[in-house]
């Protein structure tokens, strides 16, 4: 495992092409980097002030050349996704510029950073526990706005406040019991099985009810893949664009028009769907036909 103390930084927005591009640094090098980065319109050192944005010029340290113009947002320890000192910087988007400022930032000493390391942080410091971790992950690949919302619910903490609690009543329940078996002698006032059991069908009622959930949750993030199968001209391709509320398939009374299968993405109830058109099922009369089928 990597060190938890030094300088991290990577470009925290998916590549390609857009408006605004991320740098994220994280760690006790942070607010030095943001020295030997960033310089002010007057080409002065940075003033940054806590979870405000600030726009300045970002520079290559070595040669002074302006790099690109950017927002610098600047969080102290421990008011932060990973309880570190945080520099984000906002540049324009694209990989010339994003790269440029991380090629600069990790001249300066920082580590390029592993995949989901700042949520490791964050995890390993407290900021979130296991459940929330994950939701991150999930946030980030959902496909609907249902699985969008059950992963929100996870990472603001509702199923770890669900999960406490029932650990809480469990909790009480034993402390009562082992405090009995482990001293007979205090002559404690033991309560009876009908009083301990409102609170133990409690939390089965509540744990049978989550268990309930678990399908519909794994089908809004993991979603399903469906194929459409059938003889030839069966209507395969007119069911597709019908569902696809677009024209995606050729159509035609024509046998073997669909020779490869044809994948497209639709929301089904919340959950994330990939339909399969196919060839129609029949004996090949070439071997590009018998390919599809």
């Amino acid at each position: 495992m990597k060190p938890l103390d030094d300088t991290i930084a990577a470009v925290a927005t998916p590549p390609g092409e857009g408006g605004i591009a991320i740098v994220r640094i994280s760690g006790p090098l942070a607010r030095d980097m943001a020295r030997g980065l960033l310089r002010s319109a007057a080409a002065g050192p940075p003033e940054l002030s806590p979870r405000h944005a600030t726009f300045l010029h970002a520079v290559n340290p070595s040669s002074g050349e302006l790099l690109d113009e950017v927002l610098a947002i600047w969080m102290e320890s421990p008011a932060s996704y990973t309880r570190e000192d945080v520099l984000e910087i906002q540049c324009h988007g694209g990989r010339a510029s994003a790269n440029a400022i991380l090629d600069a930032v990790l001249s300066l000493g920082a580590r390029l950073a592993d995949p989901g390391e700042f949520t490791l942080r964050a995890f390993l410091r407290g900021r979130l526990d296991l459940v929330q971790a994950e939701a991150v992950a999930d946030i980030i690949h959902a496909r609907t706005s249902e699985a969008l919302s059950v992963h929100e619910k996870l990472l603001a903490g509702a199923l770890s406040k669900t999960v406490a609690g029932w650990q809480d009543a469990l909790g009480s329940v034993l402390v009562h019991l082992e405090s009995h078996l482990d001293f007979p002698e205090e002559e404690l006032e033991l309560a009876s099985a009908a009083e301990l059991a409102p609170t133990l069908d409690e939390v089965i009622a509540q744990m049978k009810l989550k268990l309930a959930s678990f399908a519909w949750g794994r089908a809004a993030r993991e979603g399903f893949r469906v194929a459409i199968l059938g003889r030839p001209n069966a209507g395969k391709s007119s069911l597709l664009n019908r569902l696809a509320e677009d024209e995606r398939a050729i159509v035609s009374h024509l046998e073997g028009t669909t020779r490869d299968t044809i994948e497209v993405q639709i929301n089904a109830f919340g959950a994330p769907v990939s339909l399969i058109d196919t060839a129609g099922l029949r004996e090949a009369g070439d071997e590009i036909e018998e390919e599809g089928v």
